[in-house]
């Protein structure tokens, strides 16, 4: 199966995230988007398997170095193997341009 093809979540419950069900089955489908949302609200630690990955957005919230944050959010997007674009704050929304590497 393709990185950017696996289950669906509904994420409108962030930063909980309950499985999308069609016709009683699990749904597969595109997952870029919940996964660059997870990863960017999901502080270091939350992911017992890869305790490493997050970069923690809640906890930047207040915090002066937006730049080192950054930093780190494009590493942490690079590692789950995308291309990242571009990252900019339009309306004080963080909007990320972004797509998986072909394997």
């Amino acid at each position: 199966m393709a990185k950017d093809r696996d289950i669906r979540l509904d994420m409108s419950t962030a930063p909980y995230a309950d499985i999308v069900l069609e016709d009683g089955d699990m749904a597969i489908g595109d997952t870029l988007g919940q996964n660059m949302q997870l990863i960017v609200a999901s502080p270091k630690g939350d992911w017992k398997q890869h305790p490493d990955v997050g970069a923690g957005a809640y906890e930047m919230v207040n915090e002066e170095d937006s730049v080192a944050w950054k930093n780190e959010l494009h590493e942490q997007l690079r590692g789950d193997g995308m291309e990242v674009g571009q990252m900019r704050m339009n309306d004080n929304r963080l909007v990320i341009t972004a797509k998986y590497r072909d394997l």
